[in-house]
């Protein structure tokens, strides 16, 4: 869907908006979209192997520190180098 120019984050211009109104709404929606995809990803890791890191990510989001990736790239790249701790 995205490689066909679809969005996930549906977002609408106005026809009055200027050309920077404009830009920042597609600005806006392309980090909600990137937002979106994170998440998704990281909802979709595997629990057995994830779920420590995943209880990390709200722990610190309860402490007011939002650790959570804000891109896929970023979220890959967590997952990517996560170890799980063995006790």
């Amino acid at each position: 869907m995205i490689s066909c120019g679809a969005y996930l984050y549906q977002f609408h211009i106005p026809a009055d908006a200027t050309v920077h109104i404009a830009d920042q709404i597609r600005e806006h929606a392309f980090t909600q979209e990137e937002e979106m995809k994170a998440i998704s990803f990281m909802n979709k890791l595997d629990r057995n192997r994830f779920g420590s890191l995943r209880d990390d990510l709200d722990n610190a989001l309860q402490l007011g520190r939002d650790e959570y990736p804000a891109t896929l790239t970023d979220a890959y790249s967590l997952a990517c180098r996560y170890k799980k701790d063995v006790c």
